[in-house]
């Protein structure tokens, strides 16, 4: 039995026929929880999709669709962003093997663990790596690295699929999820814009992407962030 099922989360995925291969790789490593943002040619799929998916069909019609990659995560403890390349941003990387090895010495069966995975033709942006705890960058061959996106899911899915957990279950951390680190960090950044601390707008999105970074790495529970909010509503009383 899986200690986790990560929530595969396809942003802005272009191909009909890419979301169903999606789905009969889930079905084939016992992954259920298929979330899409912003699918391009709408939902449902055409019935290339369906096809495709073979015994995942059930995956298909579950899925859950959403116009807000915030949304899809706001519910979810811990966001992996998978890239084909390595980012210039502070952010801890791993590939697939190393990260669930981190998740099982780190966290309780009850945490919900997200994986990104971008559009077809370019991956995932910036802003939404940004979102995610860590980046996870599968090692391909430099002459031919890109992966298509079925094939780059079944990597995270097997690497979940056949792992054991190292730890004692009761001696693991429960996170806190993206709505409550949200809430805590939008009442953050609105505090430090009102007292000017963003005083170079042309460099205000990659100073606000810094301090979330340097929050996320923390992997905060429910009770750290609540006394965060408690403290910073205290200092500008």
């Amino acid at each position: 039995m899986l200690v986790y099922k990560p929530y595969i989360i396809l942003v802005c995925p272009q191909l009909a026929e890419n979301i169903g291969s999606v789905a009969r790789v889930m079905s084939n490593f016992g992954l259920e929880n298929l979330r899409i943002v912003s699918p391009r040619d709408g939902w449902p799929p055409d019935n290339q999709a369906f096809k495709l998916a073979a015994k995942g069909c059930d995956i298909l019609h579950n899925a859950v669709i959403y116009n807000d990659i915030n949304l899809a995560i706001s519910d979810l403890n811990f966001i992996i962003a998978s890239t084909a390349r390595n980012r210039y941003m502070q952010k801890e990387k791993m590939d697939p093997k190393e990260l669930v090895s981190y998740c099982n010495k780190k966290f309780n069966k009850n945490t919900k663990i997200g994986i990104l995975f971008g559009r077809e033709n370019n991956g995932l942006t910036n802003e939404e790596v940004s979102l995610a705890d860590v980046v996870s960058v599968i090692p391909t061959d430099t002459i031919n690295p890109s992966l298509n996106l079925a094939q780059a899911v079944s990597i995270f899915s097997y690497e979940f699929f056949s792992s054991i957990q190292d730890s004692l279950d009761n001696e693991l951390k429960q996170i806190c999820n993206k709505s409550e680190f949200s809430n805590f960090f939008d009442i953050l950044i609105s505090l430090l814009d009102e007292k000017n601390y963003f005083k170079e707008s042309n460099i205000k999105k990659n100073m606000i992407q810094n301090i979330r970074n340097i929050f996320a790495k923390a992997e905060l529970n429910s009770q750290e962030i609540r006394t965060l909010i408690g403290i910073i509503k205290n200092l500008v009383k």
